[in-house]
């Protein structure tokens, strides 16, 4: 089963535009078992959107679970999922990946409770360089480093996601 995320380029800066096109570059070179899968993405113009096709994980977000769950979490059960969610931030900055908006409701489970990354909306594909120049996410999940752009940059390191994790 797949999902269609709609988004409405007709209605975007140029710049948000090229966001939401690159994306759907970023998402087809991202294939791990612990990441929203890409399908596949088109334009249609008549209409203005931009669809991307992905994976459908039908189990909802993490941050609805833990909405939902009346108890504390099993530490077997948050072990698993924070271990697959280290093995797809690991995968994205093996490939020179930030998703700089890593949040639960970022995180979403399959019915067997396995963890998709997705919206990779504003990552940053780094290539050779060592940092990201930006401060983009939600204001609430941001790192102490982010916050204070130490140096004047934005460190692209594992440090930033780790902490994005607790």
């Amino acid at each position: 089963m797949v999902v269609l995320k709609r988004v409405r380029v007709a209605e975007l800066s140029a710049a948000e535009r090229a966001r939401a096109l690159a994306e759907a570059r970023l998402l087809a070179a991202l294939a791990h078992e612990n990441i929203v899968r890409y399908v596949g993405s088109w334009e249609a113009p008549a209409e203005g959107l931009l669809l991307l096709e992905m994976e459908y994980a039908s189990g909802g977000t993490l941050a609805q679970m833990l909405t939902a769950t009346r108890r504390p979490l099993s530490e077997g059960v948050v072990v698993n999922l924070f271990s697959q969610v280290v093995a797809a931030v690991r995968h994205v900055h093996a490939l020179g990946v930030l998703h700089r908006d890593l949040k639960t409701e970022n995180i979403f489970l399959t019915e067997d409770r396995v963890v998709k990354v997705g919206d990779f909306g504003i990552a940053k594909a780094l290539g050779s360089q060592l940092q990201a120049d930006t401060v983009l996410g939600t204001p609430h999940c941001l790192s102490p480093e982010m916050v204070r752009r130490q140096g004047g940059h934005i460190f692209a390191g594992v440090r930033i996601s780790v902490r994005q994790l607790y």
